[in-house]
């Protein structure tokens, strides 16, 4: 329903309710476009409304039906602040255009390609900057272009009737169809120069093979090395060694000790030969699966890849209602579920769960018995996972990242004398870090405190001549390393480093890396002194002081 007062007064009024501050820029906006009916274009490019600052905002929009374009670039929003206006504009009739670039919402990827489903109207939005995941970027770009399509061609499209229901893993060598298309093959690197073969239909696209490489994965720190063996996801266990080094205490009753805490350990090869099991899904379950995962701190780490890896091994388990999943201690428990649909009752807290919801985190971490009951109270589909499942993708992801990242740190000259225990090191203490075309890595003039590795895309360098004009000094390409010398001697930076086209790079705060290296620090400070590839360097380092 529109208000009847102006605009301006509505903000107001709301700001009041919430005691807040109402935003000057905002309520000038306001007063200059009163009228509800004749309000088309709300601009807030880099006012810093805030999280708090969406709730009036909101109400706002509400009174406005012939709001047609909406830019919130740069106002330091949250996933959660921006999803209730992407609630609201899900029945706004005349929306076209929506701008969220450069707010830190990486978890409104689902509710962002909801929204674009739900309403088609809405034909363009800007989400750069956002750190959202790769898969969701895609997967929004894709429903855009769909939505930018005249309603007569995708009918015409769609009727060589493909099944929606069938998909798989990307990478896993099977065919998977989807009603959009859907190219997954620039979110990792493969692990070969050939890269994931797609055969694109008729609205629908095949992966033949893939093998990616993530950059972004889980690195298990309790992994071990003996000789050419490694296991991956053990725990050391206490032994009574450990007590008889203990002194002597006065004997006294006490508790019975807690039973060990421990995982079950995998072989390299087992980790190589495992493959997740498959079990096909809609786009709509796939697409809300992700977004609960990505919600999920056990899983919101993984590589996109591995992420499907998770998704296509979810299996469904209705439940009628009265059913238990699980009662009070319950042995060998193992299984993390998803609610896809209804509700149910944990004894835990005495609470209720309805869709999107999830329990049973903790067996997937290792084996114990429950300490609640789960029951139905309608009936229900859940989605399941098993621990071994997951702990194969999380084993497997870190194997990947770690044989990457250490090919890579071996091509940079300053470390070449390290040893493969020493470049292990350092390959578990990368992290991954996604850059759009023309964005910045390295800023001229600041404080060089990261070590950048190129896992994607290419890098250009662009320093400064004797007049302080820019020049093009370099590029950079997958596997190469940028910004050592000034992460490694503790300076400012001497150029700038931006991204050509979409880049990811694995990088390495100096912090870390000094924890990691200790006193071989000094050894490869004097072996870049040496190195003619860092000539620019040196002449602009010297240049300075």
């Amino acid at each position: 329903m529109v208000a009847k007062v102006g605009l301006h007064e509505v903000y107001r009024s709301k700001c009041k309710e919430l005691n807040q501050k109402p935003n000057s820029s905002l309520v000038n906006l306001l007063k200059e476009n009163s009228n509800p009916l004749e309000f088309t274009k709300l601009d807030l490019k880099d006012n810093m409304i805030g999280a708090a600052g969406m709730v009036p905002l909101v109400e706002v929009v509400k009174q406005c039906p012939e709001l047609t374009e909406i830019v919130l670039r740069g106002n330091t929003l949250t996933s959660e602040s921006v999803n209730t206006l992407l609630e609201v504009l899900r029945t706004h009739k005349r929306i076209r255009s929506l701008d969220l670039s450069e707010n830190d919402i990486r978890l409104s990827g689902p509710d962002v390609l909801s929204l674009l489903k739900a309403n088609p109207q809405l034909t363009k939005v800007s989400i750069q900057d956002t750190n959202m995941r790769p898969l969701f970027v895609n997967l929004i770009n894709m429903q855009l272009k769909k939505n930018n399509t005249p309603a007569s061609c995708i009918r015409n499209n769609s009727s060589g009737g493909s099944d929606s229901r069938s998909n798989s893993l990307p990478g896993s060598g099977k065919r998977i169809e989807f009603s959009a298309e859907l190219d997954v093959r620039d979110q990792s690197p493969p692990s070969s120069p050939v890269a994931a073969s797609v055969v694109k239909g008729n609205n629908n696209f095949e992966v033949v093979e893939s093998d990616p490489k993530s950059p972004d994965s889980f690195c298990d720190e309790n992994s071990s090395r003996e000789g050419e063996h490694v296991t991956f996801g053990a725990f050391t266990a206490f032994t009574d060694d450990d007590d008889a080094q203990q002194p002597a205490a006065p004997l006294k009753k006490v508790a019975s000790r807690r039973p060990t805490v421990c995982a079950e350990a995998y072989s390299e090869e087992q980790i190589d030969n495992f493959r997740p099991e498959v079990n096909p899904k809609s786009e709509e379950e796939s697409s809300f699966l992700l977004g609960v995962l990505e919600r999920n701190q056990l899983f919101n780490h993984l590589d996109d890849y591995e992420l499907m890896d998770a998704v296509n091994a979810f299996s469904e388990r209705p439940r009628m209602m009265g059913d238990f999943v699980y009662e009070d201690e319950d042995e060998d428990m193992d299984t993390f579920f998803v609610i896809y649909e209804g509700n149910l009752h944990t004894t835990d807290g005495d609470r209720s769960l309805s869709k999107g919801d999830t329990f049973g985190d903790i067996f997937l971490l290792y084996p114990q018995a429950s300490t609640e009951t789960v029951s139905a109270t309608s009936d229900c589909v859940l989605y399941a996972l098993d621990r071994i499942t997951f702990k194969f993708i999380l084993n497997k992801a870190s194997k990947k990242k770690r044989a990457m990242y250490e090919g890579f740190l071996m091509k940079v000259p300053f470390l070449s004398t390290l040893s493969h225990i020493e470049l292990l090191q350092l390959a578990d203490a990368l992290k991954s870090s996604q850059y759009e075309d023309g964005q910045t890595v390295i800023k001229y003039g600041e404080e060089g405190t990261w070590l950048h590795i190129v896992v994607e895309g290419m890098v250009e360098v662009i320093g400064r001549d004797d007049s302080n004009n820019k020049i093009k000094v370099c590029e950079f390409k997958m596997g190469e390393c940028v910004g050592e010398l000034e992460f490694l001697n503790n300076h400012k930076t001497v150029a700038d480093v931006v991204a050509i086209g979409r880049v990811r790079t694995a990088k390495m705060n100096r912090r870390h890396f000094e924890m990691c290296m200790g006193p071989v620090i000094d050894i490869l400070r004097k072996n870049a002194d040496a190195l003619e590839v860092y000539s620019y360097y040196r002449e602009t380092l010297a240049r300075i002081k």
